[in-house]
């Protein structure tokens, strides 16, 4: 499923102008400035794109509103892709010029909100039970009243934030001199220079791969969700047990929109945020994007609790050490009972090796990678044929895909024939297929290059044709979704 970027932007550029006139374009205002019951359309800017929580806040709307509320995402104006380009996010609500955003606490940290500062406090909150604590927890009222100038409505848990690697890590000593690429934060820069390692800021998601497979990079600070997306198991293969801080984001609304809105609207919409927030199954999540992981080759690095306590002791010397921050760091622990740093940021799937030496996590990748080698038939060309496989929500999320286009089951037909191919997919989306364009075979790899109109990078995989079916494991494939598409199940021919 490909999204073309030129739709993007154009679907970016009427979101942005949809948020900037809405509060005067679809509702009206009584003498108070309280909008009306009138429908309206409300944009929600989403730094890291649809995620299980925006899709939940968005039928939850639409259910108690009755439909009268309509809730749209933005995902290109301030795409957390591209390094940095989220933080003006926060600056802009407050200044109106856009409705709603779900925002990273780590922006709001990075803005000198002290509070914020306290919840990305290296090694404080570190499991997914912890971090769901807090969002479900009185002291997050607290958190959200602290953002003077928007109107704060819940706090949604995300994943923790793990370290990938090329080597694995199990103490403080394999981090020496070691490159990590983190999201731009001033904050977890300081954390990695305290362990001794050199922070990487300014990288975008698709610069880390190859920074990571030339050794330009030997770590990323990232979670399961984000190496699934770009493909990291294949050059980083190592990923700790352990978190060094939380994720979570801030839905936020701009004092104009508050301002207009019913006191109604206001209910459904806070209701529906804490709905939305308190049904994520995070643990669930995980597990499914980690068990395909694993099954790509990934390992799991668990230290010894004596060299994570040292590892969580050295990093914390990079921390804040204003009073109204650790005041608040005081008041996280007691909400979530946190206490030294957990050995596991979440429970792992049987499907994953959980190592507990590096001796032992390097035999683990290489069986692994033995266990996963693709065996090629079929001679040296696809027969020309029609092809059609079902990808089913679940193959979808457990690829890290979610938001309305992954809820439901789709069904691809591809059209090979003479080195050209056609592909749909039913059901179909305005921003979606079909597409076509020319195929390459060399051996066991075949390059599909897509027609020039639609804006897409060719994608290289390896393919087998036995029994009828064609399967494909990926070589090279930007598109996260196009990864599920090609990988998760054979394509059978139907004529």
């Amino acid at each position: 499923m490909k999204i073309f970027p030129s739709l993007v932007t154009a679907l970016a550029l009427g979101a942005m102008a949809s948020s900037l006139s809405a509060c005067g374009s679809h509702s009206s205002t009584n003498k108070s400035g309280a909008g009306t019951s009138e429908s309206r359309t409300i944009t929600v800017q989403l730094p890291d794109g649809e995620d299980a929580f925006f899709t939940a806040f968005q039928a939850s709307v639409a259910k108690l509103s009755g439909g009268r509320l309509t809730i749209k995402s933005d995902t290109a104006t301030y795409a957390s892709s591209t390094e940095a380009h989220e933080l003006p996010l926060v600056d802009d609500l407050k200044a109106n010029k856009v409705e709603m955003g779900s925002v990273p606490t780590r922006d709001l940290a990075i803005k000198g909100y002290a509070k914020f500062q306290a919840v990305q406090a290296p090694f404080l909150l570190t499991t997914v039970g912890q971090t769901k604590a807090l969002a479900a927890s009185s002291e997050a009222s607290v958190l959200l009243k602290s953002i003077d100038g928007a109107h704060g409505l819940t706090l949604a848990p995300l994943e923790p934030r793990q370290l990938e690697s090329t080597k694995p890590v199990l103490s403080v000593a394999d981090l020496a001199d070691a490159r990590v690429r983190i999201v731009d934060n001033n904050l977890t820069a300081q954390m990695f220079n305290a362990i001794g390692a050199t922070p990487v800021p300014g990288l975008s998601s698709r610069d880390v791969g190859p920074a990571l497979k030339s050794g330009a990079l030997s770590a990323a600070e990232t979670s399961p969700t984000y190496i699934t997306e770009n493909a990291y198991e294949k050059v980083a293969p190592y990923l700790s047990s352990w978190a060094m801080f939380p994720k979570l984001t801030a839905l936020v609304a701009s004092p104009e929109l508050w301002s207009h809105l019913s006191a109604s609207q206001r209910s459904i919409l806070s209701r529906a945020a804490t709905r939305a927030a308190r049904g994520i199954d995070l643990g669930s999540q995980l597990s499914g994007t980690l068990s395909k992981l694993c099954d790509n080759g990934l390992v799991i690095v668990r230290p010894s609790q004596t060299a994570l306590n040292r590892l969580a002791a050295q990093a914390r010397k990079g921390g804040a050490t204003k009073p109204e921050v650790r005041s608040e760091e005081k008041a996280i622990q007691r909400a979530t009972g946190a206490t030294s740093p957990a050995l596991d940021a979440t429970s792992f799937p049987e499907t994953c090796t959980v190592a507990t030496s590096a001796a032992a996590a390097k035999k683990a990748h290489a069986a692994a990678a033995q266990s996963t080698s693709f065996t090629h038939r079929g001679g040296s060309s696809i027969p020309d044929g029609t092809y059609v496989t079902k990808d089913t929500a679940k193959d979808f999320h457990d690829g890290g895909q979610t938001g309305p286009d992954w809820n439901k089951d789709v069904t691809w037909t591809w059209v090979l024939h003479g080195g050209r191919f056609h592909e749909k997919q039913t059901p179909d989306y305005p921003d979606q297929g079909p597409v076509s364009g020319t195929y390459t075979v060399k051996g066991e790899k075949v390059t599909f290059h897509y027609d020039p109109e639609f804006g897409l990078t060719d994608e290289v995989v390896k393919w087998s044709f036995y029994q009828n079916q064609l399967t494909f494991q990926v070589v090279s494939v930007d598109d996260s979704a196009s990864r599920v598409i090609y990988s998760a199940h054979p394509w059978t021919r139907t004529d």
